[in-house]
């Protein structure tokens, strides 16, 4: 075919000539681009056109030798995106389904009357209209792909952002900035373009870029970025424009965080070398090679309590100040003398003790140093008072430190980077049995099996290799027993006797018995691996064996039994024992409400340990070789019931790991019932399903067509010549087209419905008044509320009975659609429905108009039944019908 770009050429397929030629008519009659030619097979078009000159193929469903679908799938194969729709007097779930997996493009049922076809001419129009904007992005992404070339070839970050700031492209520079793949930063809002959003001073900046009202953005931003963290970026913006259009923003950035690191360094190294004599804690003094002061600060004058202010006696002489001090001093003379000793010497001095003539000391520091105009020298003091005093006392705490570690009854010990024992306290000595001198001084090896001693050797290694702590479990045989201690490793850089502040010199450890909670670790993998065995049994008897074999074997309880409540008996009747049940007690009893520990907890549903059943008054039997028992509920479905011949053999971690297994195999019970009650169910679905469906085939394709053809004559007939006649045969075809509509939707709302969805209800009922001519009708919404339900049968619901009710009120009527606890309601004000007759009104083909099929209440009523709700008709509280539909279930709010 030949046409400009404009023009729109259809092939319209249909094995009905007339309906061909009439659809093709009434196409160009709706638009006037469209060029229309027909085809009355799919073999017949596929021999006939070439495929790839078409804007767009409509095909009906049901012809000979070709269905719609296999054309669609020959098209497929020769032009993979070329329009196709399914335009079909066939509609089914079955068929839309097919051609959507086919590739179709959109799915259209033929309708009544003409207007269907203004709505295929919109649908053609929609799809080819889609094909060509993907046509013109495919070229402006060839356009993009050149700047995304230019973007991964510079050697900076630099990336394109779209109109809304996020990457669009980005290089592998700045991708690796983020630590992260190029793949995953594209998508992502940038979180420089916000800070320059947020920060800017007037409007938007970057909208501005984006609407040509500034050329370039540049400046720095210091801030906190995703997966990089803290950095100081320097950055430009510039816009990029394709065709006279601004397609997005090129963003260029340098990090600057070193620079700007660096300088700020400078600045505060030199705001610290400012204060910091000042600050410092020890008096300080500074003098030159002739002994004037040059410096000194506050500090120093606290300490010696000198007069005036530091800045008062720079300048002075050193030699006149240090006579004036010395007489603080308890040897004033021997002060003097050794300052100038080491002046004249030029030897530094570290932490000389000074004792002054009050009893502190004082420690003094010298060191000669290098000024920018000769030698000079430098004096610190400090007062040690309290620090001889606080070494005393840590000597003390150590004592007492040592004194804890000792009689701690957590074993503890110290062992060097060759492996020999430093120190072990009592309760290790006690563990083993050995004294001090066994273990100070050897390895484990020497006092170990080589097994276990291998192990801890290789965890002291790690730590000492990684210097780092450690905390794990290691086996260690006691007496022929094995234990499992949770052990804590930590390196040791100081042992009194050997330190090393870079390297680890030995291991201090804490060990702590786990043996008993591995074995509870152990049992609670073990049950949680019975309870996924358990959600794949398949029957009671299978989930049973597993209960009483897992109790048995897996908590250690031989005496167990699962008892399940008959609704018959009303009785707890025993279901499944171990061996060992019957044979100390032989039958297992079934239990009722009369003098029973078990129906107690039972009814009450929560587990229960009873130390010794001889005690408890309800206990069953009075001479039972049981003592103690430990009772599990399994919700309404029975009790598991685990017993011993001896007292107290059940605590909390019994009770525990009972109710976990408990709670999985009620889980199983209901699972196995549920799936029970849901195959009967889908069987019951299945069969309705497929009797309706076959009914509804008959009525949409056998009837539609002839309908549809005699419709389109009718018009074209109305051009030509004018007869009253005519318009009879109008009604006529309306009225037909209503019964079908309506049979249609009666047989198919009759399906069960297998598929919720949460459906708000507000929404939907503003679309179904929508729908609905109203008229004068007014409608009150009173409800906000969420319901699971088929949403397309649930808007034919809410149709029907707007409907009814402004037929049946002469237009001027109010309804109002509210909520109940159990479901929803529909009232309105107008004459109301009699009670004798309110049970019929659901019959198909009751009505009281004249113009009614009497169909349409019958539909509500099967949306109803699919649902499984209940429907209630009663009076309105102004006197007119309320139509209620209860058994519903609301959705997440």
């Amino acid at each position: 075919m030949t046409g400009t770009i404009d023009t729109i050429a259809v092939l319209h397929v249909d094995d009905e000539p007339d309906f061909a030629d009439l659809t093709a008519t009434f196409l160009e009659r709706e638009d006037d681009r469209f060029e229309v030619e027909t085809a009355t097979s799919a073999c017949d078009a596929l021999a006939t056109f070439e495929l790839p000159a078409f804007d767009c193929i409509v095909s009906d469903h049901d012809m000979p030798s070709m269905n719609g679908i296999e054309f669609l799938e020959e098209v497929r194969e020769e032009c993979p995106d070329l329009p196709f729709i399914l335009y079909t007097g066939k509609g089914s779930e079955e068929v839309a389904s097919d051609a959507i997996t086919a590739g179709v493009t959109d799915y259209l049922q033929k309708g009544s009357g003409t207007d269907h076809y203004a709505v295929l001419a919109n649908r053609i129009g929609n799809v080819v209209e889609s094909r060509r904007s993907q046509q013109k992005l495919v070229e402006r992404d060839r356009d993009l792909s050149r700047y995304k070339h230019m973007i991964n070839s510079m050697y900076e970050a630099a990336c394109l952002y779209d109109e809304h700031g996020r990457f669009e492209i980005v290089n592998e520079y700045l991708a690796g900035w983020y630590n992260t793949t190029r793949e995953a930063l594209e998508g992502e809002e940038s979180n420089l373009i916000q800070i320059v959003q947020e920060r800017a001073d007037n409007g938007d900046p970057y909208q501005a870029l984006l609407d040509g009202q500034r050329d370039q953005i540049s400046g720095e931003i210091e801030a906190e970025f995703p997966n990089h963290g803290h950095a100081v970026l320097e950055y430009r913006l510039t816009p990029l424009t394709i065709d006279g259009t601004v397609e997005g923003v090129v963003g260029v950035t340098r990090d600057i965080t070193a620079q700007k690191g660096h300088q700020r360094e400078i600045e505060q190294t030199n705001a610290l070398l400012s204060t910091l004599f000042d600050a410092l804690p020890q008096g300080v003094l500074v003098e030159d090679d002739a002994r004037n002061v040059l410096a000194v600060n506050q500090q120093m004058f606290d300490l010696f309590e000198l007069p005036s202010s530091p800045e008062g006696v720079v300048g002075e002489d050193c030699e006149r100040l240090a006579e004036a001090i010395s007489d603080m001093f308890a040897d004033s003379e021997w002060f003097v003398e050794r300052t100038n000793e080491l002046i004249a010497k030029g030897e530094p001095a570290d932490e000389e003790e000074l004792e002054l003539a009050d009893g502190r000391t004082f420690e003094r520091t010298h060191r000669p140093i290098e000024l920018p105009n000769g030698e000079g020298h430098l004096w610190v003091y400090r007062d040690v008072t309290a620090r001889k005093i606080r070494d005393h006392e840590i000597e003390t705490i150590q004592r007492r430190f040592e004194a804890v570690l000792e009689n701690t009854p957590t074993p503890m010990f110290m062992k060097d980077e060759g492996g020999e024992y430093l120190f072990v306290n009592q309760a290790y000595r006690d563990l083993f049995d050995l004294r001090d001198e066994e273990i100070v001084g050897r390895t484990d090896g020497e006092i170990h099996s080589s097994e276990m001693a291998t192990d801890v050797r290789r965890n002291d290694r790690t730590v000492i290799e990684r210097g780092e702590p450690i905390e794990v479990e290691e086996s260690i045989a006691v007496d022929g027993n094995e234990l499992i201690f949770l052990t804590t490793k930590v390196p040791v850089y100081d042992t009194g006797r050997r330190s090393d502040p870079d390297s680890p010199v030995a291991v201090f450890g804490v060990a702590t018995e786990i043996t008993e909670r591995m074995v509870r670790e152990q049992q609670l993998e073990a049950l949680n691996q019975v309870t996924q065995v358990l959600m794949r049994a398949e029957t009671r008897d299978e989930i049973l064996e597993i209960g009483t074999e897992t109790t048995r074997d897996l908590l250690g309880i031989e005496l167990n039994a699962i008892h399940l409540y008959d609704e018959d008996a009303g009785a707890l009747v025993p279901a499944a024992a171990t061996d060992a049940v019957y044979d100390l007690i032989g039958e297992p009893p079934s239990f009722t409400g009369e003098d029973s520990i078990a129906w107690r907890v039972y009814q009450r549903g929560e587990p229960r340990a009873v130390d010794d059943v001889h005690e408890d008054p309800d206990r069953y039997n009075p001479d039972t070789p049981v003592r103690s028992e430990l009772y599990l509920p399994l919700a309404d479905y029975g009790i598991l019931i685990a017993g011993s011949p001896s007292p107290e053999s059940f605590d909390d971690e019994d009770v525990l790991l009972g109710e976990i297994l408990a709670g999985g195999l009620t889980r199983a019970l209901e699972q196995v019932e549920r799936t029970a009650q849901l195959r009967d169910r889908e069987r019951e679905l299945t069969e309705q399903n497929d009797r309706l469906e076959e009914f509804a085939s008959i009525v949409s394709h056998d009837l539609r067509n002839p309908i549809t053809v005699a419709e389109g004559h009718l018009e074209l007939a109305a051009t030509e010549c004018d007869s009253e006649h005519l318009e009879h045969v109008k009604r006529a075809h309306e009225r037909m087209w209503a019964l079908i509509e309506d049979l249609l939707t009666l047989a198919r709302e009759g399906e069960a419905v297998t598929e919720f969805e949460s459906v708000a209800l507000t929404g939907l009922i503003q679309g179904c008044w929508a729908n609905v001519e109203t008229g004068d009708a007014t409608l009150i919404t009173d409800t906000d509320r969420t319901v699971r339900a088929d949403k397309s049968r649930l808007k034919q619901l809410f149709e029907n009975l707007i409907r009814n009710a402004i037929e049946h009120g002469d237009g001027d009527v109010t309804v109002t659609v509210g909520e109940t606890d159990a479901g929803f309601y529909v009232e309105d004000d107008g004459p109301g429905i009699p009670a004798d007759e309110r049970e019929a009104i659901f019959d198909a083909g009751y009505s009281t108009q004249a113009d009614g099929t009497g169909f349409g209440l019958g539909i509500v009523q099967r949306v109803v039944e699919a649902h499984e709700w209940e429907i209630d008709v009663t009076d309105g509280d102004e006197g007119g019908a309320r139509f209620e539909i209860t058994g519903v279930e609301f959705g997440a709010e």
